[in-house]
């Protein structure tokens, strides 16, 4: 399926060099850069994701105006990709989830830059510890859509209170049931998942998390390769039928003008960084 359109008229537009979008995306780049030869190096699975993965196939890299990035990988090879960054830290980029930073309540995780800050007036964000541009991460396991429509709506609320609530008390609380979801109710889940025949052979996002839409394997691996802002990376090997299930057979045609939408980018970049404040 092919569709004609100027990428040079759309880039100028929306996301010209010296924007502050195009700022975003190049950081963005950069970011994904570090984690594809982290991959690569350690053996770790990861394709393009989401909008991420639109924009290769459809504009060869980032939607003019789309300002973040997405990638998935399994469950197990996020946690070892975590393990590496965390014993093998960087004074450039941090491994950001409910670890390292106590007030990150996102079932997914991302992988933060150290010398930028987004200020953003989002309520989300306002307790986050790392807050420079970023990469998602989304981690898939296999199990039903219904196990990940309880957890969701388990962890839903109490990320209500946790960001919204202006008492400490009931912050502590919501933090404190996060916690035991991930503790205690998602790894009983994940057990009886791995018991029922209706789980395998299909991904779903990761417990928690609020994307409900289904996967198979097969439609993944082997990974293949796309072209990227002039870079190659992973893709799934039927990019197509990821595309087509998320966004609808006419995932190469753009959208109206009024729904290009892109967030309000306010980035500062801090390149010369102490060491200690990273």
């Amino acid at each position: 399926m092919k569709i004609n359109f100027d990428h040079e008229e759309l880039r100028k537009k929306y996301n010209p060099e010296g924007s502050a979008v195009r700022e975003a995306q190049l950081r963005m780049l950069d970011i994904l850069v570090y984690i594809s030869e982290l991959c690569e190096n350690n053996g770790l699975r990861y394709w393009l994701a989401g909008g991420t993965l639109l924009g290769a196939y459809r504009h060869a890299g980032f939607i003019p105006w789309d300002d973040d990035l997405d990638i998935e990988m399994p469950l197990e090879d996020m946690i070892k990709l975590k393990k590496i960054m965390l014993e093998n830290p960087s004074k450039d980029y941090i491994f950001q989830d409910h670890s390292t930073d106590p007030y990150y309540f996102y079932s997914y995780s991302k992988i933060r830059d150290t010398h930028s800050l987004c200020e953003s007036d989002s309520p989300d964000e306002r307790f986050f510890k790392y807050k420079g541009v970023w990469v998602d991460i989304f981690p898939l396991e296999e199990h039903s859509i219904k196990m990940q429509k309880l957890s969701f709506y388990t962890n839903s609320y109490g990320r209500r209170f946790l960001v919204y609530s202006k008492f400490p008390l009931l912050r502590f609380l919501a933090l404190t049931r996060y916690y035991l979801n991930y503790k205690l109710l998602f790894p009983t889940l994940r057990f009886i998942a791995h018991l029922l025949p209706s789980s395998k052979g299909c991904y779903n996002k990761t417990l928690g998390c609020e994307y409900f839409y289904s996967q198979k394997k097969c439609d993944i691996f082997p990974l293949s390769k796309i072209s990227f802002e002039g870079l190659v990376f992973n893709a799934p090997c039927n990019p197509e039928k990821a595309l087509t299930s998320f966004y609808g057979p006419d995932f190469m045609c753009l959208p109206s003008e009024q729904n290009r939408t892109t967030h309000q980018i306010n980035v500062k970049y801090i390149e010369n960084i102490n060491e200690e404040k990273v």
